[in-house]
């Protein structure tokens, strides 16, 4: 039996040699060893788009030296008009041409990418008396009439929801603002003698 054996593996051999060699007519199967040079290249090339995949969805979406915020209030009949500046940690303002950058969005970070929240507090006797509202700005959406200025977003609180404080001091109060970003981070400032309330508030 062994001698019938050997003598089959030499003639696999034989034709192996004169088809070429190679290990295509040869005793054992070649296919897993022909293919595994292109198996190989598909697992390198799997880690690699996971890798990069990886490193895009942690460092894409991100405002370029962005560092602080800074905002200015304005009271309108209908409600508190508000806008945020970005800023750089050293307190200089971000400009549309070179300090936002973005995988998508044109050059921006996309609206639904961003958010807010917002606390606006009456006063009564130097002090916070009562949070007469609560939630995230109104509209809020990038300042395109700035465009070749500074960057900035717009948002507003609807006066219908702003809730009256009668023992109120005044019309002023303080807002604080949270700007919420995709990874970076919050970024909070507070707006302190804002005007909350229409002066005839108080007459």
């Amino acid at each position: 039996m062994f001698s019938a054996l050997n003598k089959h593996r030499a003639f696999d051999s034989q034709i192996s040699s004169a088809r070429g060699g190679g290990l295509r007519w040869g005793w054992k199967t070649p296919t897993a060893n022909r293919h595994a040079p292109f198996y190989s290249w598909n697992g390198k090339a799997f880690v690699l788009l996971a890798a990069l995949g990886l490193l895009f969805g942690c460092e894409g979406k991100k405002i370029q030296n962005l560092g602080d915020i800074e905002a200015t209030v304005e009271l309108h009949l209908t409600g508190i008009f508000m806008e945020i500046f970005l800023m750089t940690e050293d307190g200089d303002r971000l400009y549309w041409d070179t300090d936002i950058s973005s995988p998508v969005g044109a050059g921006i970070l996309p609206i639904e990418d961003l958010d807010t929240k917002v606390d606006v507090w009456s006063m009564k006797n130097g002090q916070r008396h009562e949070k007469v509202y609560s939630g995230r700005l109104f509209d809020f959406h990038w300042n395109v009439a700035r465009i070749n200025s500074f960057r900035s977003l717009l948002g507003e609180i609807p006066a219908s929801r702003i809730k009256r404080d009668l023992e109120a001091d005044g019309p002023q109060g303080e807002i604080d603002l949270i700007f919420v970003t995709p990874n970076q981070g919050n970024f909070t400032t507070t707006l302190f003698n804002a005007p909350i309330y229409p002066v005839t508030y108080f007459r």
